[in-house]
Order: structure tokens, then C-alpha cells, then sequence
């Protein structure tokens, strides 16, 4: 009996202090994608990624939408630069001029359901952060990408699908799996007696 109270001390131990996070980062993966007037993926990592959380910013909202394209004039850095903006769709703005941040909050007030954020300059893609929180799905892409887009938009209608997702970091996974080795190790124990 007393074997038996040891192990479900032990299993529980591993499971209440072995499993959080072990910071409060989490870190995200996004998705971006032109469903028309052509079929097209862009590569996460080199050619957009999510903003990310610091000790002082805030990451992308988590998201999945898709939407018609819409760019916003004059780095989305004010109100005004969202006048005719249809709610519903997704915004493309440059960088330039202010935080990351409030051109999403911009995009957000003016009714977009996500926002992509490329560069003003020829780089590759650069992790960005936001200094807000925001609500809708956001990335930072590159100008390479935002001059297709932009190519894409003087030809017509462009529908993007946009996705920010959480993924498991390889601690959280480890120490997940220690758990669970440690329950199987306890069910295996218990089930022989």
C-alpha cells in the first residue's frame, strides 16, 4: 500500500510541476496563401512569419480567415489612411512611420479580419513585434512578397487565406512525454497487483 501511494506521489509530481511551459512565450507558426486569382503558398519563414512575444510585446492573434485583399494607403498609421476600407477583408500595409501594432489596431477598427504588414525595404523576412495586443491574425511578410501582392491587387480581386496557429515547442513536448511515461510506468505497476 504504502509502494502504491509513493508511486501516485511520484506520477503526480511529474505531471503538476514537470508539465508548464517552461516560459510564457508560446511560440506560433503562420500560413499565408493566395486562393484567386491564382493558386499559391508562401513560405512561412521566408517569406512571412507572425509577430512574435518578447518580455515587453505581444505575439499575432491566433486566426485562420479568409478574405479579399485589401491595401491601405500611407502605412496604415492613421484613421484617416482606412477611409473606403471594406470590413471583411484583409489589410495590406507597408512598414514604415509607427509601431507594428497600431497599424493592426488600425485594421482592426476599420473592420479587417487580418492584417499582412510587409516590408519597405528588400531584406529577408525579419521576426517583428507588437507592442499592443491585438485581435486579428497578423505577419510580417517581405517587400519581395508585398510587390506580388500589390501586382496581384492592380489586376483585379486577390483572395488570401491567412492562419496563425500555436505549435508545440520541443520543451512542452519532452516534458509531456516524460509525463507520460511516468503514468504508463504507474499503470503498468498498479495493473500487475
Amino acid at each position: 500500500m504504502i509502494k502504491k501511494i509513493k508511486w501516485l506521489i511520484i506520477g503526480s509530481a511529474a505531471i503538476v510541476f514537470l508539465f508548464p511551459v517552461s516560459s510564457k512565450a508560446i511560440p506560433l507558426t503562420s500560413a499565408l496563401e493566395i486562393k484567386s486569382p491564382i493558386l499559391h503558398e508562401y513560405l512561412y519563414g521566408l517569406d512571412h512569419t507572425p509577430f512574435i512575444e518578447t518580455l515587453f510585446s505581444f505575439p499575432s492573434a491566433i486566426g485562420d480567415v479568409t478574405a479579399n485583399l485589401q491595401f491601405v494607403p500611407d502605412y496604415g498609421d492613421n484613421a484617416s489612411d482606412f477611409v473606403g476600407f471594406t470590413p471583411g477583408n484583409i489589410a495590406l500595409i507597408e512598414r514604415g512611420v509607427t509601431f507594428f501594432s497600431t497599424k493592426v489596431l488600425n485594421a482592426e477598427v476599420a473592420g479587417a479580419v487580418g492584417a499582412i504588414i510587409y516590408d519597405n525595404i528588400f531584406q529577408p523576412v525579419i521576426s517583428g513585434t507588437l507592442v499592443d495586443i491585438t485581435t486579428v491574425p497578423s505577419v510580417f511578410a517581405t517587400r519581395d512578397f508585398g510587390m506580388e501582392l500589390l501586382g496581384y491587387l492592380q489586376s483585379g480581386s486577390v483572395i488570401v487565406h491567412l492562419a496563425v496557429s500555436p505549435v508545440p515547442e520541443p520543451t512542452s513536448l519532452f516534458l509531456l512525454g516524460s509525463a507520460l511515461i511516468v503514468l504508463a510506468g504507474l499503470w503498468r505497476k498498479f495493473k500487475k497487483k
